[in-house]
């Protein structure tokens, strides 16, 4: 019986928060244009992946018209477990 209500428990919190998430990311990027528009990850249709793209794409273009290429990258990476 308490597996039951522990599962309905995690249940109800996993669609809260999925919840309170798309209503945070609206909030933020739609109606008050806090993100940078050059972001990528964390928004919807701005994966990690269009990011290197774009990346590529410049040096690429940078290179044949021979100008000289400044890339700074920085990795960020947090972990938070809540149990």
């Amino acid at each position: 019986m308490l597996y039951k209500v522990c599962k309905i428990v995690k249940l109800y919190l996993n669609t809260l928060e999925n919840l309170i998430c798309t209503r945070l990311i609206n909030f933020l990027d739609k109606k008050n244009k806090v993100f940078y528009d050059h972001q990528f990850g964390f928004r919807p249709k701005q994966s990690t992946d269009f990011g290197i793209v774009t990346i590529i794409d410049k040096i690429q273009t940078a290179i044949n018209i021979q100008r000289i290429i400044r890339v700074v990258s920085f990795l960020i990476s947090a972990k938070l477990s809540i149990r």
